[in-house]
């Protein structure tokens, strides 16, 4: 059985924000369907190219969490004298 458009542009957008390293959870597996949802109602001419494009637009837009390069730096004697 032959996939469907729309399985087609959700798989992409999963794949696309799996391999920029979002987590998938059922909440943006929802907010996937909700976007290919708002996109095939519009009745688009190319809708995979709008979906990924918006998507590409929000990762860009969201702000980026940084990681802890190290852990705290916390001041020891090493029992050479007064600290």
């Amino acid at each position: 059985m032959e996939t469907t458009a729309s399985e087609r542009t959700l798989h992409r957008i999963l794949n696309y924000w799996l391999q920029s390293g979002v987590s998938i959870t059922q909440e943006t597996e929802r907010k996937a369907l909700r976007l290919v949802s708002e996109i095939y109602e519009r009745e688009s001419s190319e809708p995979m190219n709008e979906c990924l494009e918006l998507v590409i637009r929000q990762l860009d837009e969201a702000p980026e969490a940084l990681p802890q390069i190290a852990p705290p730096i916390r001041r020891t004697s090493l029992g050479y004298g007064e600290f």
